[in-house]
This record gives C-alpha cells, sequence and structure tokens, in this order.
C-alpha cells in the first residue's frame, strides 16, 4: 500500500525535528511526504529545504482545510497512491504507526479513516511514562457535542481494542483513495475534501460525519501509534482559550450541526442541543460579550 504523508506547517520550526526523525524510522516504506506550508515567517521553510520532502509553498494562511486540500488534489493526480496520512506536525508517530494503519486499512474495504491511540506528551520523552490518552477518535455524545474519545485517561486495556468511532483526529489519521474521491465535493474553482468554510477547528469531524454519510468507516486502532503535544485541552474550558480558538470553535459547531443535524433523524437529540447551545451562549454573553458580538456581527458560518 503506498501512502503519501501529509502535514500543513505553520511556523512550526520547533516540532519539525523531531516530527521528521519519526518518519524516517517507519517500519513501513514512506511513498511520499508532502508539505503544505502556510507562509511560516520562522525557520520552516529552511527546515523543509534540507528533508526529502515535497514541499507547497503558500503566499499566505490559507487555513488547516485549504492547505490540506491542496495536497489530497496531489495524492489523487498520482494513481500509484492508495492512501493519505495527515499529520500535525507537533506529532512523534511510533516506528510501526504505517505499519499498522494500513494493515488494518487492507482488512476491511469499508474503511474510510483509520487511526489509533495517540497520547499525550510535555516533553518529548515523558509521552510513554505518563500513558495519558490525547486522542482515541472522536465520539459524538448526547446533544451532539463531540470530544476526544478518552482525552486525559490513562491508557488502559478498555482502550487496548479497535473501535469504530465518529471520526477521526485530524491530529493524524490515515484516509484511503476511495474515501477522499466519495467525499470529495466541487467548488467553483476548486475541490474541497475538507470543507474550506471550516477554516480550522471541527473540521475532522465534519470530513468523519461525511465519510459515514458515503457508508464508509471511521476506525481507531487500540494500539499506540504516535505522541501529541495538544496546545488546546477540553480542561481549558472557553476562558482559558485565546480569542481566536473560541470563536472558530463556537462558530464551527453551530455551522456543524446546520450543515449535518436534521431533526426528524435525531428529535430527542435536540433537548440536548438547546440545553448546550443556550449554555454556552449565556457563558460568551457573561463573560466574553465582545467577542460574542464580533463572531455573531461576522459569522456567515452561523447564520
Amino acid at each position: 500500500m503506498k501512502v503519501q504523508i501529509q502535514l500543513v506547517t505553520w511556523n512550526s520550526a520547533k516540532d519539525l525535528p523531531h516530527f521528521f526523525e519519526s518518519v524516517s524510522k517507519q517500519q513501513e516504506p514512506v511513498y511520499e511526504v508532502v508539505c503544505i506550508d502556510n507562509n511560516s515567517q520562522d525557520e520552516t521553510q529552511s527546515i523543509l529545504k534540507k528533508e526529502r520532502v515535497t514541499t507547497i509553498s503558500l503566499p499566505k494562511n490559507t487555513g488547516f482545510c485549504h492547505a490540506h486540500n491542496i495536497g489530497f488534489s496531489k495524492a489523487l493526480l498520482d494513481q500509484e497512491i492508495d492512501a493519505v496520512l495527515i499529520c500535525n506536525p507537533d506529532i512523534i508517530l511510533t516506528p510501526t504507526c504505517l505499519q499498522v494503519l494500513t494493515k488494518k486499512m487492507q482488512s476491511d474495504k469499508q474503511i474510510g479513516t483509520v487511526s489509533g491511540v495517540l497520547l499525550r506528551q510535555n516533553q518529548l520523552t515523558e509521552g510513554l511514562k505518563n500513558g495519558i490518552i490525547d486522542s482515541a477518535g472522536i465520539e459524538k455524545k448526547f446533544g451532539y457535542r463531540f470530544t476526544n474519545r478518552g482525552e486525559g485517561k490513562m491508557f488502559d486495556k478498555s482502550f487496548k481494542v479497535d473501535a469504530e468511532v465518529f471520526a477521526n483526529t485530524g491530529a493524524c489519521f490515515l484516509i484511503s483513495r476511495v474515501a477522499l474521491q466519495a467525499i470529495a465535493t466541487n467548488k467553483s474553482k476548486t475541490v474541497e475534501f475538507f470543507d474550506e468554510t471550516f477554516f480550522a477547528y471541527k473540521e475532522d469531524v465534519d470530513l468523519g460525519w461525511r465519510v459515514q454519510k458515503k457508508q464508509l468507516k471511521n476506525i481507531c486502532v487500540g494500539t499506540v501509534i504516535g505522541f501529541h503535544e495538544r496546545h488546546v485541552k477540553k480542561t481549558l474550558g472557553y476562558m482559558g482559550k485565546s480569542s481566536r480558538i473560541v470563536e472558530l470553535s463556537y462558530k464551527n459547531h453551530l455551522y456543524l450541526l446546520r450543515k449535518h443535524y436534521r431533526f426528524i433523524n435525531a428529535p430527542l437529540e435536540s433537548i440536548g442541543i438547546i440545553f448546550y447551545e443556550f449554555t454556552k451562549l449565556s457563558f460568551l454573553l457573561l463573560f466574553r460579550p465582545k467577542l460574542l458580538f464580533k463572531i455573531l456581527r461576522g459569522g456567515n458560518s452561523i447564520l
């Protein structure tokens, strides 16, 4: 199985050496590594020039979704490529990552995306020692709330089995050529795989949802495939996150519901949606009113 490893960078110099070192240790052959750089202003470009990587440099930061879409389009033009492994630059892959994911994908033609367990790391050597889960896929909770499965919990036997999940985290997952072709959306001048309305945040939930609608599965294997230095943790809440992250997260969640949720298909879920969205709205109104008014004024993804 020939896999294109794909990452999007934006001022990612501090993470790249560790990422590329982990790629070089893969026990499964890597067909190609492609990096789409969102106009980094640090040493990212000079590091990329030293690596065996195909680099696509963009003139400005176009966002996570648009940049990855460029990589996906490139992959589909190459008939040799069977799947694409997308990674954040702050991911460190285990040596068996690609081997584990490709083997699982080949075992079932209905698998659209597959990932494994990512452990959290605060320092580059602490991931295995701590054994704290960063993500074991994305799960849907009542009221269409989406969270990283197992986030913050210890990696124990309950997570060491393969499971079908709602979606896989955009930090690291393998998507098949078949799934990419199935979810491709033709826009006026481009083809989108990630919905570019999201820019960043919740785009992985949307992609996983669309994969399901194409009668394909999102699977999380119960094997540790990497380590992730997550900067935005769920325990931070809206008060602990930057205004930009809160804005994107809030707008994109509402857009996600508008795009996919249908009352007729899940009427009881509306109770949870109303409760949780009213709670978030009230919190923003009380504690971050300027940000809420900014979102409501300019949020074409909400209206």
